[in-house]
Protein backbone atom coordinates (compact mmCIF):
# COMPACT_ATOMS: atom_id res chain seq x y z
CA UNK A 1 0.00 0.00 0.00
CA UNK A 2 1.15 3.52 -0.80
CA UNK A 3 1.89 5.44 2.41
CA UNK A 4 2.81 8.83 0.90
CA UNK A 5 0.71 9.60 -2.16
CA UNK A 6 2.45 12.94 -2.89
CA UNK A 7 5.86 11.28 -3.30
CA UNK A 8 4.31 8.47 -5.32
CA UNK A 9 2.63 10.88 -7.76
CA UNK A 10 5.76 13.06 -7.95
CA UNK A 11 7.86 10.01 -8.75
CA UNK A 12 5.42 8.89 -11.43
CA UNK A 13 5.56 12.34 -13.01
CA UNK A 14 9.36 12.27 -13.02
CA UNK A 15 9.40 8.78 -14.53
CA UNK A 16 6.85 9.77 -17.19
CA UNK A 17 8.73 12.93 -18.13
CA UNK A 18 12.09 11.14 -18.17
CA UNK A 19 10.86 8.26 -20.29
CA UNK A 20 9.09 10.70 -22.62
CA UNK A 21 12.26 12.76 -23.15
CA UNK A 22 14.37 9.63 -23.65
CA UNK A 23 11.92 8.17 -26.16
CA UNK A 24 11.64 11.45 -28.07
CA UNK A 25 15.43 11.74 -28.28
CA UNK A 26 15.79 8.10 -29.32
CA UNK A 27 13.15 8.39 -32.06
CA UNK A 28 14.07 11.85 -33.45
CA UNK A 29 17.83 12.28 -33.02
CA UNK A 30 20.92 10.27 -33.76
CA UNK A 31 22.36 8.88 -30.53
CA UNK A 32 25.74 7.96 -31.96
CA UNK A 33 28.09 5.95 -29.76
CA UNK A 34 29.82 6.61 -26.46
CA UNK A 35 33.04 7.47 -28.31
CA UNK A 36 31.28 9.72 -30.83
CA UNK A 37 28.09 11.03 -29.29
CA UNK A 38 25.32 12.32 -31.49
CA UNK A 39 22.89 15.17 -30.77
CA UNK A 40 20.39 12.83 -29.13
CA UNK A 41 22.75 11.29 -26.57
CA UNK A 42 22.45 14.09 -23.98
CA UNK A 43 18.64 14.33 -23.95
CA UNK A 44 18.40 10.53 -24.01
CA UNK A 45 20.75 10.20 -21.04
CA UNK A 46 19.06 13.07 -19.20
CA UNK A 47 15.69 11.42 -19.64
CA UNK A 48 16.99 8.14 -18.25
CA UNK A 49 18.55 9.91 -15.25
CA UNK A 50 15.28 11.77 -14.62
CA UNK A 51 13.35 8.49 -14.73
CA UNK A 52 15.86 6.95 -12.31
CA UNK A 53 15.34 9.87 -9.91
CA UNK A 54 11.61 9.23 -10.19
CA UNK A 55 12.16 5.67 -9.03
CA UNK A 56 14.25 6.99 -6.11
CA UNK A 57 11.37 9.30 -5.15
CA UNK A 58 8.77 6.51 -5.34
CA UNK A 59 10.62 4.00 -3.15
CA UNK A 60 10.28 5.98 0.13
CA UNK A 61 6.58 6.60 -0.66
CA UNK A 62 5.92 3.01 0.37
CA UNK A 63 7.92 3.31 3.59
CA UNK A 64 6.54 6.41 5.35
CA UNK A 65 3.25 8.18 5.83
CA UNK A 66 2.57 11.65 4.49
CA UNK A 67 2.66 14.43 7.06
CA UNK A 68 -0.12 16.98 7.38
CA UNK A 69 2.29 19.88 6.84
CA UNK A 70 3.49 18.40 3.54
CA UNK A 71 -0.04 18.44 2.15
CA UNK A 72 -0.23 22.25 2.07
CA UNK A 73 1.05 23.92 -1.09
CA UNK A 74 3.34 26.93 -0.47
CA UNK A 75 2.07 29.12 -3.31
CA UNK A 76 4.24 32.09 -2.31
CA UNK A 77 7.40 30.00 -2.43
CA UNK A 78 6.51 28.64 -5.86
CA UNK A 79 6.01 32.18 -7.16
CA UNK A 80 9.44 33.26 -5.87
CA UNK A 81 11.10 30.25 -7.51
CA UNK A 82 9.40 30.97 -10.84
CA UNK A 83 10.37 34.64 -10.60
CA UNK A 84 13.99 33.62 -10.02
CA UNK A 85 14.01 31.65 -13.29
CA UNK A 86 12.52 34.63 -15.12
CA UNK A 87 15.11 36.91 -13.51
CA UNK A 88 17.92 34.67 -14.76
CA UNK A 89 16.55 34.68 -18.30
CA UNK A 90 16.16 38.46 -18.30
CA UNK A 91 19.45 39.27 -16.53
CA UNK A 92 21.98 37.07 -18.32
CA UNK A 93 21.90 38.83 -21.73
CA UNK A 94 21.96 42.27 -20.11
CA UNK A 95 24.38 41.88 -17.18
CA UNK A 96 26.21 38.57 -17.69
CA UNK A 97 26.50 35.26 -15.87
CA UNK A 98 27.54 36.34 -12.36
CA UNK A 99 24.79 38.97 -11.85
CA UNK A 100 22.20 36.58 -13.33
CA UNK A 101 23.21 33.81 -10.94
CA UNK A 102 23.25 36.26 -8.01
CA UNK A 103 19.76 37.51 -8.87
CA UNK A 104 18.50 33.95 -9.22
CA UNK A 105 19.92 32.86 -5.87
CA UNK A 106 18.67 36.00 -4.10
CA UNK A 107 15.12 35.79 -5.44
CA UNK A 108 14.81 32.03 -4.92
CA UNK A 109 16.19 32.36 -1.38
CA UNK A 110 13.31 34.65 -0.47
CA UNK A 111 11.11 31.55 -0.70
CA UNK A 112 12.99 30.01 2.24
CA UNK A 113 11.52 30.55 5.70
CA UNK A 114 15.02 30.87 7.19
CA UNK A 115 16.23 33.66 4.87
CA UNK A 116 19.74 34.81 5.82
CA UNK A 117 21.50 37.45 3.69
CA UNK A 118 25.00 36.25 4.62
CA UNK A 119 24.13 32.72 3.53
CA UNK A 120 22.65 34.10 0.29
CA UNK A 121 25.83 36.05 -0.51
CA UNK A 122 28.05 33.02 0.15
CA UNK A 123 25.76 30.78 -1.89
CA UNK A 124 25.68 33.31 -4.76
CA UNK A 125 29.48 33.47 -4.93
CA UNK A 126 29.83 29.68 -4.80
CA UNK A 127 27.12 29.01 -7.41
CA UNK A 128 28.45 31.74 -9.74
CA UNK A 129 31.98 30.32 -9.44
CA UNK A 130 30.83 26.76 -10.12
CA UNK A 131 28.66 27.89 -13.02
CA UNK A 132 31.59 29.79 -14.55
CA UNK A 133 33.95 26.84 -14.10
CA UNK A 134 31.50 24.33 -15.56
CA UNK A 135 30.06 26.25 -18.49
CA UNK A 136 32.73 28.78 -19.48
CA UNK A 137 35.96 27.00 -18.53
CA UNK A 138 34.89 23.36 -18.78
CA UNK A 139 32.47 23.44 -21.70
CA UNK A 140 34.01 26.51 -23.36
CA UNK A 141 30.66 28.26 -23.85
CA UNK A 142 30.90 31.91 -24.91
CA UNK A 143 29.13 33.42 -21.87
CA UNK A 144 30.41 36.67 -20.42
CA UNK A 145 30.95 36.66 -16.68
CA UNK A 146 30.09 40.37 -16.43
CA UNK A 147 28.74 42.69 -19.08
CA UNK A 148 29.91 46.24 -18.40
CA UNK A 149 28.66 48.92 -18.71
CA UNK A 150 25.13 47.87 -17.85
Amino acid sequence: MIADKRDFISGLLLIGLGVGVALYAWMNYSLGSLQRMGPGMFPFGSGLVLAFFGVLVIIPAFLRASSEEASSVPVGSMIWILLSVVAFAVTIPVAGLAPAVAATVLISSIADRDFNILRVVILSVCVATLTYLIFVVGLNLPILLYRWPL
